[in-house]
């Protein structure tokens, strides 16, 4: 069951009276051609008359009837029996918001992950519920008021936090909320109740397969979870020239699926994400399907409004990522193609487990390789400049032994090995006064669990951000975040990701050892040859030089600044570092340091809070739905 072409949109209010009326009208206003390309449907939730608005009402299907559904993505036609039959299940699979109505009242479901999120306002005895979040803000009756301890939350972070990682499904506005993932709402005699129908107990049993068996059944999976999402029709793969993008674009050309390429890149060489426009161009002369890349190199800038030259992209919150224009001018370019939807890598590195050698390190002790453990953290030490022959050397290593026997010790372990680094101190431009709380990747939650599987568990949970406010006019999909793919890497034994004997010559060479096996004949350029990872510490020199001037208006006048009138952040310490940041820049030789996040969540909360905080009726001018044109610097390969 799936959508047509690019994205849907629905809404379901309760709204009586004066208020509906007045409501669809503003909807009417709001969306255009909403009469023609929408659908109305009144029906009563006890004494409450509602009414339904969605772009796409799916009709009954001959296994659920009577069952009126609403969807926006995709999900298997079988899952919908386990749905609506109201069971828990891990075998639910697709990305999708739905939404129902039968004799349980009125029901509202996420996927796995939440990868197109529901939002829902109530108001006394009213309820706006939808997936578009700006549904939601055009309601006369919504004040615009911001979340202060989400704010708090983005700000204090070294990893940037986006709308989809705040806690306790809150959003960046106070009244509205976020049903959780994997979760179904259902709403009867005005009641409001949720709870989870997506099975998240992961069994951890390792597989015995043989090594030739994992792999076979590593790309069956991953087949099964991309055909999935592309049999809907023309799907553009973005398509960047690195392992995760390219499992999708391997597994297209073996299974003969209709796709084309898109990828953005830059012209300056000084940019290192500039190397992989070379592998780009070459696996695209041989493809027999079009494929383009996007010259991002003008629009690589922090956006910015105060010139009135640029669309309010992030509506539900700061967005955390750097080339939130770029990826914009993607979403325009694969609709101009009249692609139907666009799939990515999201949360490849994740899955295929790149880059963690140290908890590996518990995986090999567990399954009795406790040679190549040692020899393993030989290699990690030269690395961190450890002298190997120390007190500390083997003390390190019998904690990491014992911490198989003993779960207090082995979190302290896993702290130390894994995240010694990852404790980030704010720097002292961000007022500390505001007691809000850091970096907390470490999970309790999954604290009987030691080894890599714990490690890709802490990472996993959100990291996908292609929601409504930023792709505004095509529907993403991400193999790598399918359910039944996750269930099956998550028994796999975590050394199966690496060739250990490779770790010396560096993480990203040795990483991804089942997609490599997989795809090497089908794309050697990128499986078999590809052997250093994409650097974007040039990317985000570009994008502070670009903004140079725009950053300056800013921040360096007290009178606008809202972080400054807020007290989030200290004007001098902050122009200070940022001054720095920006002489860094201009020496491409120059590195930066992990504090650059915190800068880059200055910067976008700052741009968030002037948008969001003007008046109302000028912010529902800016965020109403039309196409954004931006001039697209886009080449074809062939």
């Amino acid at each position: 069951m799936s959508l047509n072409k690019n994205k849907s949109f629905w809404i379901v209010t309760n709204l009586a009276f004066y208020n509906a009326d007045c409501y669809i009208l503003n909807l009417k206003n709001f969306y255009e051609n909403l009469n023609d390309s929408h659908d109305f449907i009144q029906f009563e939730e006890q004494s409450y008359n509602c009414v339904v608005i969605s772009s796409k009402i799916r009709p009954p299907i001959d296994n659920i009837r009577n069952k009126k559904i609403i969807l926006d993505g995709w999900v298997k036609d079988e899952c919908l029996n386990t749905i609506i039959g109201n069971k828990k299940s891990d075998e639910i699979h697709g990305e999708f918001s739905l939404v129902y109505f039968n004799e349980e009242g009125l029901n509202f479901v996420t996927d796995f992950y939440s990868s197109i999120p529901i939002y829902y306002f109530y108001n006394g005895n009213n309820y706006i519920i939808t997936n578009d979040i700006r549904a939601i803000i055009i309601y006369n009756g919504f004040t615009v008021n911001i979340n202060f301890e989400s704010v708090l939350l983005h700000l204090g972070n070294d990893i940037s936090i986006g709308e989809s990682e705040l806690p306790n499904n809150n959003t960046f506005f106070m009244n509205i909320k976020k049903i959780p993932k994997g979760s179904k709402a259902t709403i009867k005699n005005n009641k409001f109740l949720t709870k989870e129908i997506i099975n998240y107990n992961f069994k951890f049993d390792s597989l015995s397969f043989i090594k030739t068996d994992l792999i076979t059944q590593f790309k069956e999976k991953f087949r099964e979870s991309t055909i999935d999402r592309m049999k809907n029709g023309l799907t553009a793969i973005q398509f960047s020239g690195g392992l995760d993008s390219g499992s999708i674009l391997a597994t297209a050309i073996e299974n003969n699926l209709d796709f084309l390429c898109v990828n953005m890149s830059f012209k300056n060489n000084d940019l290192m994400y500039s190397q992989d426009s070379e592998i780009v161009k070459k696996v695209s002369k041989y493809l027999d399907r079009p494929s383009y890349i996007l010259w991002a190199d003008n629009t690589l800038r922090f956006q910015n409004n105060l010139i009135d030259n640029d669309p309010l992209l992030y509506i539900d919150g700061p967005e955390p990522r750097a080339n939130s224009l770029a990826c914009l001018q993607i979403d325009q370019l694969i609709n101009e193609l009249d692609a139907v939807q666009a799939i990515t890598g999201e949360s490849g590195d994740v899955i295929l487990g790149e880059q963690f050698d140290e908890v590996i390190l518990d995986s090999l002790i567990t399954y009795g390789a406790t040679k190549n453990a040692f020899e393993l953290f030989k290699v990690i030490s030269e690395k961190r400049k450890t002298p190997p022959y120390n007190m500390q050397y083997y003390m390190n290593f019998y904690n990491l032994f014992l911490s198989k026997f003993n779960k207090r010790l082995a979190k302290k372990t896993y702290i130390k090995t894994q995240w010694q680094d990852g404790i980030i101190k704010v720097p002292e431009y961000i007022c500390q006064s505001k007691n809000f709380s850091t970096n907390k990747l470490c999970s309790d939650e999954y604290k009987n669990m030691l080894d890599g599987h714990r490690f890709m568990l802490d990472f996993l949970w959100p990291k996908a951000r292609y929601f409504d406010s930023l792709s505004l006019n095509s529907f993403m999909a991400h193999p790598f975040l399918d359910l039944r793919l996750v269930n099956f890497v998550l028994k796999i034994p975590p050394h199966e990701h690496i060739y250990i004997d490779s770790i010396k010559y560096g993480s990203y060479f040795s990483s991804k050892r089942l997609a490599r096996e997989s795809f090497k004949k089908i794309i050697p350029e990128i499986f078999e040859f590809k052997k250093e990872k994409t650097s974007y510490e040039g990317m985000a020199k570009k994008i502070l030089l670009n903004s140079k001037s725009s950053l300056h208006e800013l921040f360096f006048s007290f009178d606008h600044c809202l972080v400054y009138k807020m007290e989030l952040v200290d004007r001098k310490k902050f122009i200070e570092a940022l001054t720095v940041y920006l002489l860094k820049a201009e020496d491409m030789d120059s590195t930066f340091d992990t504090n650059y996040q915190f800068i880059h969540s200055v910067i976008n909360l700052e741009i968030w809070l002037r948008n969001i905080t003007m008046e109302k009726n000028r912010l529902i001018d800016r965020i109403k739905p039309r196409k954004i044109k931006i001039q697209i610097d886009a080449e074809k390969i062939n």
